[in-house]
């Protein structure tokens, strides 16, 4: 995928689910990683997030036990939780929070 001059070659040779592991191959020099913002709290010193612009997004899911029945409570949760995620979507979108602290930030 040339962009700019630059030839991209993507390697998936290495698999692995785990953002330690992610953060390894990078601080060892083996490539970069795309990490979510709740994973930047154990990021290691030696890293730095840079934002990116337009970047993936991640669809979210209410996870539920796989049985025809839900008590009222899981019910009244499970309508809270969906209201909520859509009245912050449609008054322009979640906004996101400060890292937590750990490493740098670039902005």
């Amino acid at each position: 995928m040339p962009q700019a001059g630059v030839e991209v070659e993507i390697d998936r040779s290495h698999h692995t689910t785990g953002f330690e592991a992610f953060q390894a191959f990078v601080v060892e020099g083996r490539g970069i990683t795309l990490m979510p913002r709740l994973a930047l709290g154990w990021r290691r010193e030696a890293l730095v997030a840079v934002p990116i612009v337009d970047g993936p997004s991640r669809h979210v899911r209410l996870a539920l036990l796989a049985r025809t029945y839900h008590s009222p409570a899981v019910q009244a949760m499970s309508e809270v939780l969906r209201r909520e995620i859509a009245e912050k979507v449609s008054v322009g979108g979640l906004q996101p929070q400060p890292p937590p602290v750990a490493g740098r930030l670039l902005d």
